[in-house]
């Protein structure tokens, strides 16, 4: 306080050229002031109030700083290059720090910039600077924090509420050494929070390889192309895509995981909700929404036969939608040019929609200058662009544009986005599934004859000894699995277009080739008869498709007079299961119809209770029905019998040790619920 009066009656910042935003006191206890924009000179306001206080108090000045990527740097750039460059090109860019990376696969550097925020805003601005003999791009660089107290990302100590592993090494996780003594394997700390596979935590904690769920985006442009619209089912299947941002789709499916905005240009397509689960949703002119975990997706698609006023209009209802929304990702066509993302000039589309980038505080995502519309005769260009905010940037990887053949003009793009809730909702391990039916018994009996043995353990509480007995007899049984029964194959869940076959596949890439060819014809000639070898060649393709189809379906009406219950009834009656969007349910209903499916029994009192006898525990067996599926710990009902047979005291010992002990292991409290409505009556 003595020294706030001090400045404040000895100084006038009109005077001085400053403008005063705030004034407020720091955790440490000192005296913070904020200056305005009207500002001229932070530096001489800081001079003035260092002599007015003398010894009384030190001054700093803090400018906020910006970290600026400039890319495609040769690789006999320097440092010294750099530095004469940014001067060069602005004028008062004020103190700078340059470091350059070493020279990369292509012998190309990057160096990276930090400086004032103004001056960093009118580099950024400029799009490409001159160093040496290459016009270099310029891009915003995005910088995660993390914290060096739990070592996770996305935040600082000071704010951080996880535990404390400051003390642990980074390499293996132990304690008492630090990661340069180290002897032991990589194990990270992070991961094994999360999974217990080995293959998947042998890594140092946070080096980039920890396990996240990752959700794999589609961004495509179909160009009302009805070929593109049928070639998009096996490219999901291929690519095993999550998650659809279209813009000029063909035609809008009846879908329950469809979404298209108002005027049927723009639309998401999510093919299994149960992967990726919507929770609200919208649509305006031009674009469309979607929420799904943390993150909210934009497809939009603005078309350039309009005048710049509508375009504008629609721009506004989109960052009117954006406002409402914290951590988003814009995809879509805007038919605008920009050097922001790769083309060498800004018209004035590009420029109004970067303005309402920077108001909204998206980020372009676009990599390289790879164009997207590609069609033979016109010149390439870059017309789809995707946008993050800044907190989500950071969780966009793999960023690039497909080579594959779409049956469009334009070219795909496909990147992968990291969701925590995504990944907390989804189980990262699935139960193994044994093949019974080639079962080795005699190795089974042999690995199965073992006996839970707690006389060594040290644990005092009664539910931990019941757990423990419980979780070392049901290892004892997985281990005999591993050793004795083969392991199924795992089942795909998203399988090929019903049409595909490789005569299709052949004809689908010398399509492609044929494209790549018309597209580098050099001579007016040489254009004109590779773009009818290609067009004959994307002619040949639409007519075995459709000849495909027609095959097929004459050969499902064969055989649903042979079989009715077979591949047409599993078809219709998929169809008009998936026709009914899942319901969100909130979490007062959930609870009521849990408690009345599974209702809660009064405490029975202290009395003597029998053990389970060697007799019941056959009949209980015997009651099990062969080939159902297996619950959480992926055992099933054969693999108990067999147990049964060759050590029932195994199992026997497991269900008394509880029954004695009037505990019910945690692990037999957890399902998988799945509510199945039989269209009548109250679900509860």
């Amino acid at each position: 306080a003595q020294v706030l009066r001090s400045i404040k009656e000895k100084v006038q910042p009109e005077e001085a050229g400053a403008e005063i935003k705030s004034i407020r006191q720091t955790k440490d206890g000192q005296v913070l002031l904020e200056l305005g924009r009207k500002t001229q000179n932070p530096e001489q306001f800081g001079a003035v109030l260092t002599s007015i206080l003398g010894d009384m108090a030190s001054v700093r000045c803090l400018i906020p700083r910006t970290s600026v990527e400039i890319r495609d740097l040769d690789c006999l750039t320097d440092k010294e290059d750099v530095e004469q460059a940014l001067k060069r090109d602005i004028a008062e860019i004020g103190e700078m720090r340059v470091t350059i990376t070493p020279p990369d696969a292509r012998e190309q550097r990057l160096a990276i910039v930090q400086l004032g925020e103004k001056a960093a805003a009118a580099l950024l601005k400029q799009g490409r600077i001159k160093i040496g003999w290459v016009f270099c791009r310029i891009r915003q660089r995005v910088v995660v924090p993390r914290c060096f107290r739990c070592l996770d990302y996305g935040h600082v100590a000071r704010t951080c509420d996880g535990p404390d592993r400051s003390g642990l090494c980074y390499k293996c996780g132990g304690a008492g050494h630090k990661a340069k003594e180290c002897t032991a394997k990589e194990c990270c700390l992070l991961c094994a929070e999360k999974s217990s596979e080995q293959e998947t935590l042998a890594h140092a904690s946070g080096s980039g390889r920890s396990a996240t769920a990752m959700i794999h985006i589609l961004q495509a442009n179909m160009h009302r192309r009805k070929i593109a619209d049928e070639l998009l089912y096996q490219l999901v299947f291929e690519k095993k895509v999550d998650l659809l941002l279209l813009s000029e789709q063909y035609q809008d499916k009846e879908s329950p995981g469809w979404f298209s905005d108002l005027l049927g240009r723009a639309a998401i397509w999510v093919p299994d909700l149960g992967k990726v689960p919507v929770h609200v949703h919208g649509a305006g002119s031009g674009y469309v929404w979607v929420k799904s975990g943390e993150v909210t997706y934009f497809s939009c698609y603005f078309t350039p036969n309009e005048c710049i006023h509508d375009f504008q209009q629609k721009l506004d209802g989109l960052e009117d939608a954006l406002f409402t929304k914290s951590a988003v990702i814009v995809t879509g066509d805007f038919n605008a040019r920009a050097v922001e993302w790769g083309l060498p000039d800004t018209n004035s589309r590009g420029r109004r929609i970067m303005e309402m980038a920077a108001r909204t505080s998206l980020i372009v995502l676009n990599i390289g200058s790879t164009t997207t519309f590609r069609r033979p005769g016109c010149s390439g260009t870059i017309p789809d662009v995707s946008f993050a905010s800044e907190d989500i940037a950071p969780k966009v990887q793999d960023w690039y544009v497909m080579e594959d053949y779409t049956g469009s003009d334009h070219q795909y793009i496909s990147f992968r986005v990291e969701d925590k809730r995504y990944f907390d909702a989804i189980p990262q391990t699935k139960p193994l599934r044994w093949n019974v039916s080639r079962m080795e018994k005699m190795k089974f009996a042999e690995a199965i004859s073992r006996r839970v043995n707690m006389d060594d353990t040290q644990v005092q509480d009664e539910r931990e000894v019941v757990e423990t007995f419980v979780s070392t007899t049901m290892k004892i049984i997985k281990e005999a699995c591993e050793i004795s029964i083969p392991c199924k194959k795992p089942r795909h869940q998203k399988q090929p277009v019903y049409w595909w076959t490789p005569e299709i596949a052949e004809l689908r890439k010398k399509c492609l080739r044929s494209r790549r060819i018309a597209q580098r014809a050099r001579t007016r000639s040489q254009a004109e008869a590779r773009s009818a070898d290609y067009r004959a060649a994307r002619r040949a393709l639409r007519h075995a498709i459709s000849c495909s189809k027609v095959r097929c379906w004459r050969e499902l009406c064969d055989e649903v007079d042979v079989d009715p219950w077979g591949r047409g009834y599993k078809i219709v009656t998929g169809k008009l299961g998936a026709m009914k969007r899942p319901s969100c349910l909130d979490v007062t209903t959930m609870e009521r119809i849990v408690g009345a499916l599974f209702p809660e029994h009064p405490i029975r009192e202290d009395r003597e209770i029998p053990l389970f006898s060697e007799e019941e525990l056959g009949k209980a067996a015997q009651s099990l029905k062969n080939r159902k599926a297996p619950g959480l710990d992926g055992v099933p009902s054969e693999v108990l019998k067999m147990v049964v047979q060759y050590n029932p005291q195994l199992l026997l010992d497991m269900y008394n040790i509880c029954l004695d002990r009037g505990i019910f292991s945690t692990r037999w409290k957890r399902a998988r619920l799945a509510l199945i409505s039989k269209g009548k009556g109250d679900p509860v």
